[in-house]
């Protein structure tokens, strides 16, 4: 699971209200549970300003760490997609390490 201090990290750099892991169906609110359809607004969010590549390459340094692996091929996206408790954990973690490199 993220830690609190993720969270608030990567709502600030993403201009999203505080933090909640509580899903609201149909109650008019939008809450981010930080799951693949957040990261898919993260993943817009850092095409639209150029930004994906270096975001790939902190990824691919924390899958290489994490897997003990030198190959990245075909094995990155399922890894960054891996879900932990609703939560899309590696792409977050991988997101939050981006945010405190740059």
């Amino acid at each position: 699971m993220l830690a609190n201090e993720e969270k608030k990290v990567i709502a600030e750099k993403m201009g999203w209200e505080e933090p909640s892991t509580i899903i609201c169906n149909n109650c008019g609110e939008v809450l981010h549970a930080f799951d693949l359809n957040d990261a898919s607004l993260v993943m817009e969010e850092l095409m639209k300003q150029g930004k994906f590549v270096s975001f790939e390459m902190v990824a691919m340094v924390m899958f290489k760490e994490t897997m003990q692996s030198l190959s990245v091929h075909g094995k990155l996206i399922p890894w960054l997609m891996t879900m932990q408790n609703g939560e899309a954990i590696n792409f977050f973690r991988a997101y939050y390490q981006w945010v405190k490199e740059t």
